[in-house]
């Protein structure tokens, strides 16, 4: 039987070195998060930082 994904969501497939996906495993786990609800987070926390600094280059520079 297929998985059945949430609407509204899609499914996101990357490679990892294992020990950091066992600790980022171990630590979602001890919080009782999912750990898609975490890697959205940080997306989202990693789209927001993007955004700012793309606005922050693109201020003209003067000088003198």
């Amino acid at each position: 039987m297929a998985k059945k994904i949430p609407p509204d969501m899609a499914e996101l497939s990357v490679y990892v070195d294992k020990k950091l996906k066992l600790q980022f495993k171990l630590a979602c786990t001890a919080q009782e998060k999912p750990m898609s609800e975490v890697v959205g987070l940080l997306m989202k926390q990693w789209l927001e930082i993007q955004a700012r600094d793309s606005r922050i280059n693109k201020i003209p520079v003067t000088m003198g």
